[in-house]
Formats: structure tokens, sequence, C-alpha cells
């Protein structure tokens, strides 16, 4: 089970005069990378686009920096995707789900109307006979005219929920927007392109001292040194929830299977947060079912 482990405030004023700026440049040139990642894993994957380059040598080539950068951006992409993927198949399945709720509905309705209506033939034919009596009428007017208008307003709505749905289930490409599209939409540009660019997620290594290509974790003076595209800043770092284990995974041997410690860079503006994410093995307690779960 993955797990993760907060670090406190890190004010940008507190460290290096260049750090705020290399810092942002950094998240900007790897939310570049995403974006650019993404798109062409979804034209692969919705398109059925063929690239005669690899991923990372295009993305590499294109913006021309170290492997960690486009690496890191091309596995979130690659996620990104796959759980849009899953999203949409649980979705069309709920679509297909609620659309044989709709007919079955729909066929109830049906019956019900061809009943009403039915009944109302039969008071037809008695007035031609001339057998219609006020009983007949009052049936008629309060009780089996309203019902019928009821039933086909019914009908119709039905109909309409189910030409909806069934639009949703034939759209095949979803739709992805980086910074939220109600900040699009609503006009809150400088929000959007915060968001665009406010975070950075730097996957784990099994290999080395560290656990991280980018992230340097001393454990001895608590101290993190991110490997710039400029330089390394050194910061002094706190980490709360899970703190213990994470000092023991950067401390475990080199290759170990549980060694791999990931680390998320998220911007507020005047200050930031690292994010530790590792893999924790949990004892989860053992309840009796035998009166259900």
């Amino acid at each position: 089970m993955k797990v993760f482990s907060m670090s406190q405030r890190i004010y940008y004023k507190d460290l290096e005069p260049e750090a705020e700026s290399i810092i942002k440049k950094d998240l900007e040139l790897y939310n570049c990378m995403l974006h650019k990642a993404f798109k062409i894993c979804f034209d692969c994957a919705y398109k059925d686009v063929t690239y005669s380059e690899t991923d990372q040598r295009m993305i590499k080539s294109f913006y021309g920096t170290s492997d960690y950068f486009p690496l890191s951006a091309i596995n979130e992409a690659k996620a990104l995707v796959k759980s849009l993927k899953c999203f949409e198949k649980e979705n069309q399945d709920m679509i297909k789900t609620r659309l044989k709720k709709i007919n079955k509905k729909i066929k109830k309705k049906e019956n019900q109307l061809k009943k009403a209506l039915k009944e109302k033939q039969k008071l037809i034919n008695r007035s031609k006979k001339k057998k219609y009596t006020e009983e007949d009428y009052l049936y008629e007017v309060q009780v089996l005219d309203p019902n019928i208008k009821r039933l086909k307003s019914i009908i119709r709505n039905l109909k309409f929920r189910r030409n909806r749905n069934e639009f949703k289930l034939k759209r095949k490409m979803p739709s992805v927007c980086f910074g939220g599209k109600k900040n699009l939409k609503n006009g809150y540009l400088d929000t959007y392109r915060f968001k665009r660019a406010r975070r950075m997620l730097i996957p784990g290594r099994r290999q080395g001292k560290y656990s991280n290509n980018l992230f340097k974790l001393n454990v001895d003076n608590d101290m993190l040194t991110y490997r710039s595209t400029q330089k390394d800043i050194v910061f002094k770092v706190q980490f709360h929830k899970y703190k213990d284990e994470l000092y023991a995974r950067v401390n475990e041997k080199h290759n170990s299977p549980d060694k791999a410690v990931a680390y998320e860079l998220m911007d507020y503006g005047e200050y930031f947060i690292v994010k530790a994410i590792f893999e924790k093995h949990m004892n989860l307690p053992k309840t009796d079912t035998l009166y259900g779960a």
C-alpha cells in the first residue's frame, strides 16, 4: 500500500536568492513536458497515431534536458491515460446499466398507457352506442385523461434521457483540461495558468543511495537536496507522518524492492511543500464476516 509523508512549509524567502526562480522554471518545464507527453500518449491511445521516434527521444530532443525530467513526465502521462481509460470504461458500464433501467421503465409506462387508451376507446364506443353515463364522464375527465397525459409526459422525458445517455455512450474520446475547465470557462486565467504548472512528480529509484534521481534526502541532518536543471538547492525539511518508515526506505540496501521513494513538489505561491510517496506494508485487522461485512 502506498502512503505519503508531507513536509512542512518551505518558504522561498528562507532559501537562496535564485531558488524561487529556478524551482518555478523547473515546474513550468516539467509541466510543458507532461502536457506534450500526455498529448502523444493520448493520440496513440485514442487516435491511432504512430511516431517514428520514442516518447523519451522526442521530448528530450525538443526540450534539451537530461533523462530524468522527460522520463518522469512520460510515466505520469501514461498513468493519466491509463486512469482515463479505466474511468471511461466505468462510466460506460454505468451508462449501460442506466439505459437498461430506463428501457425497463419506458416499457412499463407504455404498457400502462396502452391499458389507459383501451379504456378510453371503450368509453368512446359506449358514447357512440348512447350508453354513456355521468359516472363514465366523471371517470374519463377526472381520472383517465389526466393519467394518459401524465404517462405520455413521463415516456417523453424517459426517451429524452435515453437519447442523452446513448449520445454519451457513442462519444469515444474524452476531454481533458490541465488547470481546470471551470477556471478556463469562467475566465480565471491567472488561476488556470498557476494550476497548470504548480506540481512536479519525480518517481523513485531502487538503485542508488538516496532512493530518487532528483531528490536526495540526508537522514542524518534532515537536509533535502533538489537537483534542478541549473544547480543543486539544499534546504531543511521536516517530514511528519510516516517519517520513520520514510527514513527506513532511504537507508535500505541498494536495489531493495521497497527502496524507491517518489517525491512530489507542490507550489503554493510564497512557499512549497514536498510530499514523499513510498510503499508501506500494513497489517490490516481481520474482521469476522459471520454477520456481514
